[in-house]
């Protein structure tokens, strides 16, 4: 019996590295164009210079946190597969990818709602109610997720 299970923690391990590999990549991607934004957009708003320094500062969290877990169950329990433990930097990853989702989600609403502005408030709200309910529901099913 202690075969197959190790075995299926080995595949679930491969698939850990190579999204972490994808991790590691976009997070690259994302410092790249905070960097073209900035040197790009210099007269921008300041609130729109927060909102992308808080994006990305929230990224690096996520980044950092993915980075301790993948060592964690790669290089620390890599010799105790059957009895891997879940670490805090699992619950700060799902936090700030969260986070990260719901604030941008939230910009792209705004925008949304300020480019309808002129059209009547029938279609705006169910522009906005369209927006909304999958940012309820996906931010519900995370809390759903932690507490169990």
């Amino acid at each position: 019996m202690a075969g197959p299970t190790v075995h299926l923690v080995e595949e679930m391990l491969v698939a850990l590295y190579i999204g972490g590999l994808i991790l590691f990549c976009l997070y690259g991607m994302a410092m790249g164009q905070a960097a073209f934004y900035y040197v790009s957009y210099p007269d921008d708003r300041r609130s729109f210079k927060v909102f992308v320094a808080t994006l990305f500062i929230l990224n690096t969290v996520e980044f950092v946190a993915a980075a301790r877990l993948l060592y964690q169950c790669i290089i620390e329990d890599h010799s105790t597969y059957a009895t891997v433990t879940q670490p805090v930097s699992d619950t700060a990853v799902n936090v700030s990818g969260w986070t990260v989702v719901f604030m941008s989600q939230c910009f792209y609403l705004h925008s949304l709602h300020s480019l309808l502005q002129p059209q009547r408030k029938a279609v705006r709200l169910m522009v906005v109610i369209t927006g909304v309910v999958p940012v309820v529901l996906g931010f519900s099913s995370f809390v759903v997720g932690v507490v169990q």
